[in-house]
Formats: structure tokens, C-alpha cells, sequence
């Protein structure tokens, strides 16, 4: 199975649930529970953008199975930001996400 031998490589469209009191916001990308990647969003440069993360076959589990999870540093809700009484912690808003095979180092 190719998916095995070589890298794979996530790209996520994403943007982060910023504003007032949440200027930035730190994600990490873990991939078999571990880190792979730390993605970094500020509310200057805010908006659906391309960010990716490379997954090395090592964390590929058996049988090509793979868990992505997504570790927010100090999210937010709406109502902790004035915007509405939601009271949920949000981190990302999520458009796409695709896993390629990464090219060769």
C-alpha cells in the first residue's frame, strides 16, 4: 500500500475564531496523538487560508488508519467576546481538508 511508504501531507482551508479579546490563536496538529505541526492565526491575517502539515508514515496506524485531532491554546466563545450568548468554545472553522502524499524531501 503506497499510503504506507511515503509522507502524507494534510492541508486544511481554515480560519480561526478571532476578535477583541482573541487576537491570535495557537493550534496544534497531532496525528497519532502526536504534535506534527503548530499552525498560528491572527486576526491581521485572518480568513480562509491553506495551512498544511506533515504527517510522517511512522504515525500511520495499521491498516493505513490515522487519527488527526486539533489541540487549541485559550479559545474563545461568542459570549466571551460580546458577540452573542453562545457559550461554546470555538477554535477553527474548517472549508476543506485533504491528505496528498508529501513531496520528497
Amino acid at each position: 500500500d503506497p499510503t504506507l511508504q511515503e509522507d502524507l501531507l494534510l492541508t486544511v482551508n481554515s480560519w480561526g475564531f478571532l476578535g477583541g479579546i482573541q487576537p491570535s490563536l495557537k493550534v496544534d496538529v497531532l496525528a497519532g496523538g502526536i504534535k506534527v505541526a503548530t499552525w498560528d492565526y491572527h486576526l491581521a491575517k485572518n480568513g480562509f487560508l491553506d495551512r498544511t502539515a506533515r504527517i510522517p508514515t511512522s504515525l500511520i496506524g495499521s491498516g493505513g488508519k490515522l487519527d488527526i485531532s486539533f489541540r487549541f491554546a485559550n479559545p474563545s466563545s461568542p459570549l466571551e467576546m460580546g458577540i452573542s450568548a453562545d457559550e461554546r468554545t470555538l477554535g477553527i472553522g474548517v472549508s476543506s481538508l485533504k491528505l496528498d502524499m508529501a513531496p520528497q524531501l
